[in-house]
């Protein structure tokens, strides 16, 4: 038995005319100017959604110092919507393939809104001793509706692009970046001018006229699919949790953590060895992310027209290399022009370790369970599991910076996360290896790919 490229359902079992179990799937038929118009409603809720998810970012310290909240309840409150977005994505397969989207969609929105409001109204309370508890509380819900959106949106990209992946992956990862980097300066602009209530209002306003654009935008989807495509829990957990799987988005999540270390302690390195201050960090910082924003889509349009093993494989070799620049490692002195020039190109080659890992992912499924199929379930489980690396490897990036601060210079704190990325990067060249060697990873049009027990022509 031997599949080529054109029998393989890349990125999965999920044509367009087949995308009827996945949130986001399409129906029998949908045009390519259809596909855009989603395409362009999916990457608004992305946008909408997690400016709420940072707005606060910037003036919430501050604020709750002037009510006497003081900074043991701000990192709470500001940690609280990590955890149940990582949450969120890990455990939405439970639903995901059985809620459609629209409502998936409409209900978080309507979270989200509800959530923003009752977070404004606080203002009222913020001297009572509730405050800092119901503020921890509606962290935490505005954290478990980002993630069902993120990963509903990202289940819809897989299912209405499934010959672009990367790339369409690659243009989500943006909007979802910038709207992170756009929260804190609004929310800044609006506390400053409005006041704390109206900084949460007017983004609750506008997730709920976004409800009419999902109503209006998105299609309904029927989940058509069949009992015997039904994987119960275990099954689920047998197919998934496997390391054909896991790595890839582990490698994804590590990438993150090596480019988010220099991000808590860069200002004060800086003020201390160059006299700089947090604007010239700050402005280190918006380049490096400005970098990795704009060459995510280049890099997610490469990735489709190769193997994303080998993407995988390139990055996990340069860039330990590049990140030994960051420091920099003895001899080499450190100057303010090459931390700003190292940074960008570790920026630069962030997106390649992690926008491979989704179409990595759905490849290793199908190695592993001997398959060209992936079900609904499945499907959605791979995408859950990518989804979670990202959030996952930024906060473990700044909780490492934090702790490893505390006894390590800024110099030395990259060049032992260099050192340990090292070793990642060995993992991944026997990963990749392995796989290339078994003749499975490549996914040129004339390669061929030979599951096991497969005999080949030549046999």
């Amino acid at each position: 038995m031997v599949f080529k490229e054109e029998d393989l359902p890349m990125p999965g079992d999920l044509g367009i005319a087949e995308m009827s179990s996945v949130p986001g799937g399409a129906v029998a038929s949908i045009s390519t100017n259809e596909r855009k118009v989603i395409f362009v409603a999916v990457c608004w809720l992305i946008l909408i959604t997690f400016i709420p998810y940072s707005i606060g970012w910037s003036f919430l310290p501050v604020y709750n110092e002037e009510k006497d909240v003081g900074i043991s309840w701000s990192a709470p409150i500001l940690s609280g919507a990590p955890f149940p977005l990582i949450l969120m994505c890990l455990i939405s397969p439970l639903f995901l393939h059985r809620v459609r989207n629209k409502t998936l969609f409409t209900g978080s929105l309507l979270l989200l809104a509800g959530t923003l409001l009752v977070t404004g109204s606080l203002h009222y309370i913020s001297t009572t001793p509730t405050y800092p508890y119901l503020a921890l509380a509606a962290a935490i819900a505005t954290g478990t509706a980002c993630g069902v959106i993120e990963t509903t949106s990202f289940c819809a990209l897989t299912s209405l692009f499934p010959n672009h992946l990367s790339i369409s992956t690659a243009l989500a990862e943006l909007t979802l970046n910038m709207a992170i980097a756009i929260g804190p300066y609004l929310g800044s602009i609006l506390h400053n001018a409005f006041g704390y209530l109206v900084a949460y209002v007017v983004p609750a306003l506008v997730a709920l006229l976004s409800v009419l654009l999902v109503a209006i935008w998105l299609p309904q989807v029927t989940d058509t699919s069949s009992p015997s495509e039904e994987l119960s829990t275990k099954e689920l957990l047998r197919a998934v949790v496997n390391p054909w799987i896991i790595f890839p988005a582990w490698h994804s999540c590590v990438c993150q953590i090596l480019f988010k270390i220099p991000t808590p302690i860069l200002s004060l390195y800086a003020e201390e060895q160059f006299g700089e201050g947090v604007v010239w960090s700050g402005m280190v910082l918006f380049a490096a992310t400005t970098c990795l924003a704009v060459s995510a889509p280049l890099w997610g349009w490469i990735t489709d027209q190769v193997s994303p093993f080998q993407v995988m494989l390139w990055s996990s070799i340069a860039l330990p290399i590049v990140s030994l620049l960051v420091g920099p490692i003895p001899p080499l002195d450190p100057s303010e022009s090459q931390i700003f020039i190292a940074l960008c190109l570790v920026a630069v080659l962030v997106p390649p370790g992690c926008l491979p890992a989704l179409a990595a992912m759905r490849q290793g499924y199908q190695i592993h369970n001997s398959t060209t199929h992936i079900p609904p379930r499945a499907a959605s489980s791979l995408v859950s599991i990518y989804c979670a690396s990202y959030p996952l490897g930024v906060f473990l990036g700044f909780t490492i910076s934090g702790l490893m601060s505390k006894y390590l210079s800024f110099r030395y704190t990259n060049i032992f996360m260099t050192g340990v990325f090292l070793l990642e990067t060995a993992l991944c060249v026997l990963y990749c290896v392995v796989l290339m060697k078994r003749g499975r990873a490549l996914h040129h049009l004339d390669t061929v790919i030979v599951l096991p027990g497969a005999k080949t022509n030549k046999e």
